[in-house]
């Protein structure tokens, strides 16, 4: 399995790989000492222990089509998404080299494409996996503290909106098959569900654990909530896990 995202840079001009890997030791050293690679035209392979990591530089932009509806999801976080990322003028590919469990190879993905952040004059990191699109800062910000006791859910995962006729919001999540799970969904008019989905979708993903159909979950011994597997909110057979249902 590989796990990759991409950094949309404000310029055509190439992380400097030394730069790179100064930032990636200082973020990464749970991995490994980091060793400075030879770039292979516009690629460097960075070694970390016995994981690799890769980084491409892209000298061109994503295709519009493919960021259109990140976009207007990272609208509630991020107010100006739709018109900065048409600004990017070229972008980098950073991936794994890694047999790594899903959660080792997003973070060194994460700390691999904050350490370009920091680098590069980056505008943006976005997943194409999940469709999570995120501004530099908040991403360099967030993936400090990553790791795999504290895991930076936002970053990997994106959630969207509907309103449904009865006032309630219904929210899902995007992103966590990469993890082998079902998708997270609430049908809510709770503000803060977005991020109960969040710490649900972490709890799963650190420990494993598997919400089945019929179950109940709370965040308290008297919170019972209810979890429906059922249909997805789009076409296809996908099947969500609704919590609340």
């Amino acid at each position: 399995m590989t796990t990759l995202n991409m950094v949309m840079l404000a310029d055509m001009v190439a992380p400097d790989t030394v730069a790179v890997a100064a930032k990636l030791s200082e973020r990464a050293a749970q991995f490994g000492p980091v060793e400075i690679p030879e770039p292979d035209g516009d690629t460097a392979v960075f070694r970390m222990g016995e994981h690799m990591v890769f980084v491409s530089h892209m000298p061109g932009q994503i295709p519009a089509e493919d960021l259109e509806w990140p976009a207007q999801v990272a609208g509630w976080y991020w107010e100006d998404a739709i018109e900065q990322v048409k600004t990017h003028k070229s972008h980098v590919i950073v991936g794994t080299m890694s047999e790594a469990d899903p959660i080792t190879q997003h973070l060194l993905v994460t700390h691999t494409a904050a350490a370009v952040c920091e680098a590069a004059n980056a505008i943006c990191v976005y997943w194409g996996t999940s469709g999570v699109l995120t501004p530099s800062d908040m991403y360099i910000e967030q993936a400090s503290t990553a790791d795999a006791e504290s895991l930076p859910v936002p970053l990997w995962l994106s959630v969207s909106w509907a309103k449904l006729e009865d006032g309630r919001m219904e929210i899902v999540t995007h992103g966590l098959t990469e993890f082998g799970h079902l998708e997270l969904g609430s049908r809510s008019d709770d503000p803060d569900a977005t991020f109960f989905l969040y710490d649900i979708a972490g709890y799963l993903m650190s420990s494993g654990a598997q919400l089945e159909h019929g179950q109940t979950i709370g965040s308290s011994e008297d919170e019972k909530l209810g979890i429906v597997h059922g249909p997805a909110p789009w076409e296809g057979d996908d099947i969500v896990v609704w919590i609340g249902d």
